[in-house]
């Protein structure tokens, strides 16, 4: 051992002092937080001194230090007055030993981010720069060191010496009732003072953000081509904002700014307001004279006044406006006031602002009218990585009995403590609750806030006929407050999804079953908008039922970035950990079953890829290339669409009918665009591909690859079989052949684009093989281990020289001394009764025979001669198809075979193999869906 290191970690009365510490920093996985929690589980004992704790992030450690007794212990600082109120309360209450350092003036500083964990092995060291915040925990950069060393070492001994030392220094004091109270006065008049501050800066100019920044830059360009755009940004990003400064860069003199709801009026006159300190702006009404419209400059409207002052109007001119807003964008459509007045209007530029598109009931409208030109799109996870919304915590929760009176109506009396029995241990951001509640309907709405009023939570229900304007407005200026005594919580249904501007808000139950993603975004994002703190983050309570669509849960947690349900099933069983560093999650463990079985049962892969990939292409008069498509980041899954669908063509058939007026329901190009596919984005190397682009421009070629898998089995005996090229020369097709082969060489046969040309798939065909051009300069495919894989394909790359097996089994190839084996695992386990044992075997049943002898000679030869055992695995939970495989790499088989006799008086062996590497938690979901079935 290298004497340095045990100087260090082991002995200390070595002569000499170095070591080689873990270096512990942030990112998506955050690390800083998850080594804490790693250390706090695995201690039996804590020392901790760090210079402050707020709640952000002590909630997200609070459950691990529950189980500390007062041998443990906790220093924290009173310095610069950061740690908060709630966070001194609950280490009070904490059985671990707490202090605070409370220095006077003259007394040394407390800078300290240091975390001890004592263990029955090993003791746990991390110092760094990591305070106990949720910014510390992920959101910033953090460099902490770990070190591992025995009770003996130097490090340990300097570590415990110094915090022993600052543990009975004089300032240090323990937390009691007295010295919070104490805290608190000096606590308040510093956030009053910074809120005073705050107040000051907003009368300096506002500065745009990184969002605002990069889509005013990209919105100038597109005005040299486009004379209107549309930009998506994800809620609370500053949108409003964004069209004030393009407004400002554009030098507008005349502007309208048009929304549907009234409610949004307000907060954007605010923000125009703040941005333009000498522009007249009005907000039209029922009251509103034309004297006063012409003496505006600028005009916020509803669509629906808009419509009555303007529309044909005989007072203004089409082009009396020079820049025209349309705000919640999405609310265009075709039989809208909306589509009225963009028909109507003629200004110089036109701007749509939505942060989601997709509520649109005719998003293919919303695209054309704004010229297929979206110069700027920022999402959930992007906006959260670059700061421009709060972080949030998310619980889920699931649905216990007692909350309920019926199978689909809660017990609001029980439901109302629950909640606030919730609120109070998990605590919220800032001094108050301020809340916002998402209900299923009127009713439960009504109740729910009567209910919370009864329990000391002031509320108000923003939903329901009777509700006007000017009180939900009061409502929401009494949510914002900072007196404790106003309204805490607003219940609201269908209301507050979108352009309701509440950055106070610090709480979001949601209580309606999740329908939409999109329409769960929304509500997210009420919590996300950023305040001055830079510690504000929102609480997120859901509970959550029966619905079969809890799959949009996880949909959400991972900002709608993926429609593959193995990336689904990958973040549900690692807790959300690894998606942003800004979102923290914690799902109780029936509420997960929820979201996993909803994943498995009720998410098609195939159904959502086709209709993530009909909404993407709205954005386009015609749809882009093959290639296009391809590079579009957009489009990242479309490899998985061939592999699920085996061809293009029929997947975007409507579009290609649209753009070449290409022949719709053609069995020859499904089959022929199936067949010219196959193999080339997961099996065929650069040179092949290449070769094989060649091919399809009409040279010839000797490529013995090609030649094996393409020609036809009457002109070439070596042929390779596969099922799809099986499927296309089916005698009762009497299709021509697609390619000719000739004295050791094959080309494309003419009739081929004959045919084509008929069908006006020609340019399609084209398309195809600037596809493959491109992959043979940049796509090398190596088949990976539990990557997913057609079946053929997975024949193919391991070397069999017969790709087309009707059924899942086996097939054993003596001149190679290979055995492939294509077979199923499902929760059932029928297949031949082939089962996971442990995460890293696999038991299988080789293919039976009708003698004993038969199986004993066979299985003999198989091991004697060393074949090399070839595994597809299929997962039916997955459901990505009956020929979609997941490679399971090299086996091994580690137990004698055992022989077995089958219910019908057969013969096989089982075999046990050990795999390389352990198997995803993904792949082995089946086995908990059956378990959650059984119980």
């Amino acid at each position: 051992m290298n004497l340095e290191i045990e100087k260090s970690l082991i002995n200390k009365n070595i002569n000499s002092f170095d070591h080689t510490p873990q270096i512990v920093v942030n990112g998506n996985s955050k690390g800083i937080k998850n080594k804490i929690k790693d250390i706090l589980r695995k201690s039996q004992r804590v020392d901790i001194a760090v210079s402050y704790a707020v709640w952000s992030g002590l909630s997200l450690i609070l459950e691990d230090l529950k189980k500390f007794d007062g041998k443990s212990r906790i220093i924290i600082t009173t310095e610069g007055l950061v740690t908060d109120i709630k966070s001194l309360e609950t280490l009070k209450n904490l059985e671990i030993t707490s202090k605070v350092y409370d220095p006077q003036m003259g007394d040394m500083g407390f800078h300290l981010k240091s975390y001890f964990g004592e263990g029955s092995k090993e003791n746990i060291i991390l110092v760094g720069s990591s305070n106990i915040s949720l910014r510390a925990f992920g959101l910033v950069h953090e460099m902490g060191i770990e070190v591992k060393a025995s009770k003996e070492g130097k490090i340990v001994e300097e570590y415990v010496n110094t915090f022993e030392e600052i543990w009975n220094d004089k300032s240090s004091k323990f937390i009691t009732e007295d010295f919070i109270n104490q805290y608190k006065e000096k606590y308040y008049k510093k956030r009053e003072l910074n809120k005073q501050l705050h107040n000051l800066s907003l009368n300096i100019e506002v500065e745009p953000n990184y969002m605002q920044r990069q889509a005013l830059e990209k919105l100038k360009e597109c005005r040299e081509d486009f004379d209107r755009g549309l930009v998506i940004a994800a809620t609370g990003t500053g949108k409003t904002y964004l069209s004030a400064f393009d407004v400002r860069n554009f030098g507008a003199k005349k502007v309208l700014f048009l929304v549907h709801n009234r409610l949004i009026l307000t907060e954007a006159i605010k923000t125009f307001k703040k941005v333009f300190k000498g522009k007249k702006i009005l907000e039209l009404t029922g009251k509103t004279t034309l004297e006063e419209i012409s003496k505006g400059d600028f005009i916020f409207s509803t669509d629906k006044s808009a419509e009555k002052f303007f529309y044909k109007s005989e007072n203004f001119q089409r082009d009396y406006f020079d820049y025209i807003i349309y705000d919640e964008a999405h609310k265009i459509g075709e039989t809208t006031i909306y589509r009225n007045l963009i028909e109507w209007f003629k200004p110089k530029f036109t701007l749509g602002i939505t942060a989601t598109p997709e509520r649109s009931d005719n998003p293919k409208y919303l695209f054309e009218v704004f010229k297929y030109n979206v110069p700027y799109e920022i999402r959930l996870l992007d906006a959260l990585e670059h700061q421009l919304i709060c972080p949030f915590t998310y619980y889920g929760y699931n649905i216990q009995e007692k909350l309920l009176k019926s199978k689909e109506r809660f017990n609001i009396e029980n439901l109302g403590i629950y909640l606030k029995n919730l609120i109070l241990e998990k605590g919220h951001y800032g001094e108050h609750l301020k809340g916002i509640v998402f209900c299923r309907d009127v009713q439960e709405a009504k109740e729910l806030s009567e209910e919370f009023n009864k329990l000391n939570i002031p509320s108000f229900c923003a939903s329901g006929e009777g509700i006007n304007r000017d009180e939900i407005e009061e409502a929401i200026l009494s949510l914002k407050s900072n007196d404790g005594k106003d309204v805490q919580m607003i219940c609201v249904v269908d209301r507050f999804n979108e352009g309701v501007d509440i950055p106070q808000v610090n709480t979001i139950i949601m209580l309606r079953n999740t329908t939409s993603s999109i329409i769960y975004l929304q509500q997210l994002g009420r919590g996300l908008r950023k305040t001055e703190d830079p510690h504000k983050y929102v609480t997120i309570f859901d509970i959550i039922g029966n619905s079969k669509n809890n799959y949009s849960i996880a949909e959400v947690l991972t900002g709608n970035t993926t429609v593959d349900k193995r990336k689904l099933f990958y973040h549900a069983n690692t807790k959300f950990n690894n998606v942003s560093p800004f979102i923290n999650v914690e799902i109780e463990k029936e509420a997960m079953e929820k979201i996993i079985k909803s994943i498995s049962k009720d998410f098609k892969v195939e159904n959502r890829l086709k209709k993530k990939f009909k909404e993407e292409l709205y954005r386009f008069k015609e749809i882009p290339t093959l290639l296009e498509l391809y590079k579009n980041p957009n489009f990242k899954e479309l490899e998985l669409l061939q592999l699920l669908c085996r061809n293009f063509y029929d997947v975007f058939q409507d579009r290609y009918v649209e753009k070449y007026e290409i022949k719709k329901d053609s069995n020859f190009l499904s089959k022929f665009f199936t067949f010219i596919s196959q193999f080339v984005l997961r099996a065929y190397d650069k040179k092949t591909l290449c070769d094989y682009s060649n091919l399809l421009k009409g040279e010839i070629s000797s490529n013995e690859t090609l030649i094996k898998i393409l020609a036809h089995k009457d002109d070439y005996e070596n042929n390779i079989p596969s099922a799809i090229k099986s499927d296309y020369y089916n005698e009762k097709y009497k299709f021509p052949k697609v390619f000719s082969y000739e004295k050791e060489k094959i080309f494309l046969n003419n009739k081929i684009i004959e045919k084509l040309k008929e069908e006006k798939a020609y340019e399609l065909f084209l398309e195809h093989i600037e596809l493959i051009e491109y992959l043979g300069k940049f796509h090398e495919y190596k088949m990976k281990i539990f990557s997913l894989i057609d079946k053929g394909e997975f024949l193919f790359n391991s070397g069999s020289t017969d790709c087309y097996m009707n059924a899942i089994g086996e097939r054993i190839d003596k001149e190679k001394k290979r055995v492939y084996c294509p077979i199923t695992i499902s929760e059932k386990e029928t297949f031949h009764n082939n089962s996971i044992l442990g995460t890293d075997r696999i038991i299988y049943f080789t293919k039976t025979s009708d003698k004993e002898e038969q199986a004993n000679n066979k299985i003999k030869e198989l091991i004697n001669e060393d074949y090399e055992f070839y595994l597809g695995v299929r997962f039916p939970h997955l459901q990505y198809g009956s020929t979609s495989l997941f490679y399971m790499g090299k086996v091994e088989i580690t137990k004698k075979p055992i022989l077995n006799i089958t219910d019908k008086g057969k013969y096989n062996h089982i075999l046990n193999f050990k795999l390389e590497e352990k198997i995803p938690e993904e792949l082995l979901q089946y086995k908990s869906l059956e378990d959650s079935k059984e119980n």
